[in-house]
């Protein structure tokens, strides 16, 4: 770091950063006003020149991370030292004027432009294993969601519907922060909640399909039960008929007998009617004048008396 040598208020030289001094010049002060910033801000200056080297090689690894990461806190702790007297320093000399306070603020800028780099570096090395562990944890992340997804992805949508019902919309939300054990826990509770998910809806679609097909059968079977019975029906209606045809042929048969016995009956009755008239000497139109008469015996079933009218008489 080159230097210049300047004079304070009390007139002592005094040896000052020539960075610092050609950054002061560019505000265009006066050379009391100059000095003045360079005596205030060489101190911060210096100090962060002299850390810088010694920052920068921090470099925290998984072999070393321990010692290094120490190093770095204790070297982050110097610099925010330095940066907040260096605040407390601008803010003072600001309150001097507008122009000394522009310049205030740009050298301050300028220091902070080699300090905030430093600092973040120093930051980084302090949070190495905080970096490590979110880098791990967004490749475990990823890598988790794309298993889950592509596992899931293979079923239905209603399946995805119902992991969502009961883990939520986010159900991959922190799975890259679980621990091996509990996301090994987690993801078998989500494929196992998926596998349960299918196996209802297969019950589901067998007890409709069950249902459908007896359904199918119980329609089949009324109309087996119906035309069976439409057919009962038919045969006992045909056999009543045939049986009441044969019963009224049967009836007609022994009606025309009955009346063909009667016919006959009543011939040979006849015949022997006019036979007993003609051997009596009477003939039929004897009956119908009344000169003779034919009565039923009262006595004996079937037989009939020959009476003959020998003459009348009114009184």
């Amino acid at each position: 770091m080159s230097e210049i040598q300047i004079k304070n208020s009390d007139g002592e030289i005094i040896q000052v950063s020539a960075e610092v001094v050609k950054k002061i010049d560019t505000f265009d002060l006066n050379s009391e006003n100059t000095n003045s910033l360079a005596l205030s801000y060489h101190p911060f200056f210096s100090q962060v020149s002299e850390l810088k080297n010694e920052a920068m090689k921090i470099k925290v690894t998984h072999e070393n991370k321990s010692s290094e990461v120490d190093r770095a806190k204790k070297m982050k702790k110097k610099f925010i030292s330095i940066r907040t007297d260096l605040d407390s320093t601008r803010k003072v000399l600001k309150e001097d004027s507008l122009r000394k306070g522009q310049a205030i603020d740009g050298v301050a800028r300028f220091i902070r432009s080699f300090l905030d780099p430093i600092e973040e570096h120093l930051k980084n090395q302090v949070d190495f294993e905080k970096i490590e562990r979110e880098k791990e944890v967004a490749k475990l992340q990823s890598e988790r969601e794309k298993e889950l997804e592509e596992k899931i992805s293979k079923y239905e949508t209603f399946v995805r519907a119902g992991i969502v019902a009961d883990f939520g919309i986010n159900y991959f939300s922190g799975v890259g922060e679980m621990e091996k054990v509990e996301w090994e826990d987690y993801r078998k509770k989500i494929f196992d909640c998926a596998e349960k998910i299918v196996r209802e809806e297969e019950e589901e679609a067998r007890l409709k399909k069950e249902e459908e097909e007896r359904n199918e059968k119980l329609k089949a079977d009324n109309e087996r039960l119906k035309k069976e019975k439409k057919e009962e029906e038919d045969k006992r209606k045909k056999l009543e008929f045939e049986k009441n045809e044969e019963e009224k042929k049967k009836r007609e048969e022994e009606e025309k007998k009955r009346v063909e016995k009667e016919r006959e009956e009543k011939k040979i009755k006849d015949e022997k009617f006019l036979k007993f008239l003609k051997e009596n000497g009477v003939e039929k139109c004897d009956l119908d004048s009344g000169f003779f008469k034919i009565l039923k015996s009262e006595k004996e079933e079937g037989i009939f008396v020959l009476y003959k009218m020998v003459g009348q008489i009114k009184i």
